[in-house]
């Protein structure tokens, strides 16, 4: 056993481990606050909810807590005083991808790939039920490839199981669904078996298993509705425009996500010969992450499992190179010492990545004074970010938007977030006819004049690419997605400034002439 790199293996996964818990902790999703509140309504009525009851726009509304699992556990784990546990749990299941990778490498170079792969993703990384997906997604992968080089169909068993558990945990399963048509698909077009019976054979077992991935997901609370609540959000073109994780990869300039791409890329295409065909479920899932970046972490998880191979492969063909040369055994030794030092640098910029890692500020102070007289405000509008954290913290108060409802469509066609982009992206006062809709006498809104959240990821990007051709095929679209200044707006239209402090200010509607 070589022991240096087993203690590079422990050091780097205390590291990645460490890193997913400590940006968990400092970072508090957006959508954390309604999957507590959610989680006790659950807890309290045995049941799984149908009819919202959180905000004043969409009341009533019928919908699907595909999360609702996660939601309970939640807030069992917050009532029961094991919240650390919980933050530990999720970022344990978030790296488990990472670790089998690190803990799967045989050379130097192979223990690149996992602190490179979870850089590439800790923008997503939080109290997310979305890091149950990665766990899932990882452990769906890891069957299908064991049974397409053993084939043994009880790895292909597990499979259906995996997908029902998964299926009352997060909508992500239908990602590994996706994964194992395409892995199943190409595994019988790709192969030629010797023997037709075997060939028949292997044809039923990957019917079967993909037919039983499609029925197990019906066996939840909501039954096909969950199916519907998968395309209705698929189908959302207003979830594709306004919200950051569901537009294209390419709107996220990070280092550490162009890296892993070019390096993951690279490697598969060089040594696409000897990957025998394994490119293919990495393809898809880059295709679908330029799509949406939510699909990125998924990409980053496959690519790392082929990138480890390819590398082994690299490899064994430099070792044959160097192997019986004169000098052969010093050229080795430098390469590895090199490979090492390259280790140690993507270790030391994890680190540096996850210190410096900055969440989103909440307006505990604001939501506080709110909470003091719930009835007294009326109707609120809210920034998006901040609708679970006021539904987490004032209870009683329903709120305009929040992470549930972008694909929301009432049945007069009208819509939350639709109404809440004519608000804060239109620049004419169309804001008026919201406001009066719905009747808001209440206005919580970011003391300055960039909402973040959601949008910082675009306003972002406009420094760094405004002088490329690709910026200016986007310039157009980036300015209309910049937020107006509302709380100007409102100054400017009479209403009153009844607190503000550094994070939030809060206005009322002024009187209203006889």
């Amino acid at each position: 056993m070589n022991v240096r790199l087993t203690a590079a293996k422990i050091f780097l996964a205390v590291l990645i481990v460490g890193g997913f818990f400590y940006v968990s902790v400092r970072f508090e999703d957006p959508d954390l606050g309604w999957h507590v509140r959610v989680g006790e309504w659950i807890s309290m009525h045995r049941a799984v909810p149908h009819a919202d009851e959180y905000s004043h726009t969409m009341k009533g509304y019928r919908w699907v807590d595909h999360e609702w699992a996660l939601d309970a556990a939640l807030w069992s784990a917050r009532e029961r005083g094991l919240w650390a546990p919980a933050v530990f749990l999720f970022s344990l299941a978030g790296a488990l991808p990472f670790l089998y990778v690190l803990f799967r490498s045989r050379f130097i170079s192979q223990l690149l790939i996992a602190p490179l792969g979870a850089s590439a993703v800790l923008p997503f990384v939080g109290m997310r039920p979305q890091l149950f997906t990665w766990m899932f997604f990882a452990l769906t992968v890891w069957c299908l490839g064991r049974y397409c080089s053993t084939r043994r169909a009880r790895f292909l068993f597990l499979v259906p199981a995996l997908i029902f558990i998964w299926s009352n945990i997060h909508a992500g399963f239908f990602a590994g669904m996706g994964a194992v048509v395409l892995v199943l698909g190409s595994d019988v077009i790709v192969n030629r078996f010797a023997v037709r019976a075997e060939t028949l054979r292997n044809i039923f077992v990957a019917i079967v298993t993909a037919v039983a991935c499609a029925i197990v997901p019906l066996f939840n609370p909501y039954g096909v509705e969950l199916y519907g609540e998968v395309f209705r959000v698929l189908a959302s073109r207003d979830t594709a425009a306004f919200i950051a994780e569901w537009r294209s990869i390419l709107f996220f300039v990070e280092p550490s996500i162009a890296l892993f791409f070019a390096v993951s890329v690279f490697l598969m295409f060089v040594m696409r010969r000897l990957l025998a065909g394994k490119n293919i479920l990495p393809a898809v899932f880059l295709v679908g992450a330029v799509k949406a970046a939510r699909n990125w972490p998924l990409y980053v998880i496959v690519a790392m499992l082929v990138v480890i191979e390819a590398l082994e492969h690299f490899e064994n063909i430099i070792e044959k190179a160097q192997r019986g040369r004169s000098g052969g055994d010093v050229v080795l030794r430098r390469w590895k010492y090199v490979l090492a030092c390259l280790v140690f640098a993507v270790s030391v910029a994890f680190f540096y990545q996850v210190v410096r890692f900055e969440g989103i500020t909440y307006p505990h102070h604001a939501v506080l004074y709110l909470s003091r007289a719930e009835n007294r405000w009326g109707n609120i509008f809210n920034p998006y970010e901040w609708g679970g954290y006021i539904e987490n913290n004032a209870p009683g108060m329903r709120v305009f938007i929040d992470g549930r409802m972008p694909h929301w469509i009432a049945e007069d066609g009208s819509s939350a977030m639709s109404d809440y982009s004519s608000v804060v992206y239109k620049k004419d006062d169309s804001w008026k006819e919201v406001f009066e809709r719905r009747n808001i006498t209440t206005v919580i809104a970011h003391s300055v004049s960039l909402p973040g959240g959601e949008q910082k990821n675009a306003s972002g990007i406009t420094n760094r690419i405004a002088e490329s051709s690709f910026g200016l095929v986007l310039r157009e679209r980036l300015e209309k997605d910049t937020p107006r200044d509302l709380v100007g707006t409102l100054r400017d239209a009479g209403w009153e400034t009844v607190y503000s402090d550094s994070v939030a200010v809060i206005m009322v509607r002024p009187p209203i002439d006889p």
